[in-house]
């Protein structure tokens, strides 16, 4: 929900490991690119739709981060630093 789009989980529990035999086997000819390789040999397990009302609540308390953050940016964080000999 927090990204808004849909999330797929894969079957390996030892992606890195999937990430490497993909390059490797790209890399000594047996797939043309790495599409074709992911094509192949990832397998998705699970896949999660965004529910719409919980994207907008995140879209909604990410600006109040962005606000605030952005608020103290300009004299409390200035402030902070001088008090710590920055």
């Amino acid at each position: 929900d927090v990204y808004g789009i849909p999330v797929e989980t894969v079957k390996t529990a030892e992606s890195t490991a999937l990430g490497a035999a993909i390059m490797g086997a790209v890399g000594v000819g047996l797939f043309r690119d790495l599409e074709e390789a992911t094509k192949a040999m990832v397998h998705v397990s699970g896949r999660w739709e965004p529910i719409p009302e919980n994207v907008k609540t995140y879209n909604d308390l990410y600006q109040t981060f962005l606000d605030s953050y952005y608020a103290l940016s300009e004299k409390v964080f200035p402030a902070i630093a001088r008090h710590q000999g920055l």
